[in-house]
């Protein structure tokens, strides 16, 4: 899913270069009780959506297919947030797999953003 939401650009690093979910896997691991849940009940749902469309888990689809199954992410933003526990993952997950992305080692690296002295040296390194 990083690897769509968050695809390498020219002199940056994607989502899977950066290893966003490595980092999310860390971070949800050590999240709340109710983070974990959504977490855990959302990609379950991603796997079976991909299933029942197109036989096969959704690590294995093409874009063009596993963006029908991201659709809700097209729908406007509301204060409130959608209602549909799916849709709530797939906003949570972009925004995660996003700040994970921009925050990593391999942005800083790469000079892909400006970053003032305040978020020098303020990447992520895994733990081993």
């Amino acid at each position: 899913m990083g690897e769509i939401l968050v695809p390498p650009r020219q002199n940056a690093p994607g989502a899977t270069e950066a290893e966003a979910a490595e980092f999310l896997d860390f971070l949800i691991g050590q999240s709340p009780a109710d983070r974990q849940i959504l977490y855990r009940e959302g990609t379950a749902r991603l796997n079976r959506e991909a299933q029942s469309r197109f036989g096969k888990p959704f690590a294995q689809l093409s874009s063009a297919d596993a963006d029908t199954i991201l659709a809700p992410l097209r729908e406007p933003w509301t204060y409130q947030g959608p209602s549909d526990p799916f849709a709530r993952f797939l906003q949570a997950a972009k925004s995660d797999i996003l700040q994970a992305t921009l925050n990593s080692r391999q942005w800083a690296a790469a000079g892909s953003g400006r970053r003032g002295a305040a978020g020098l040296n303020t990447y992520w390194y895994p733990i081993e």
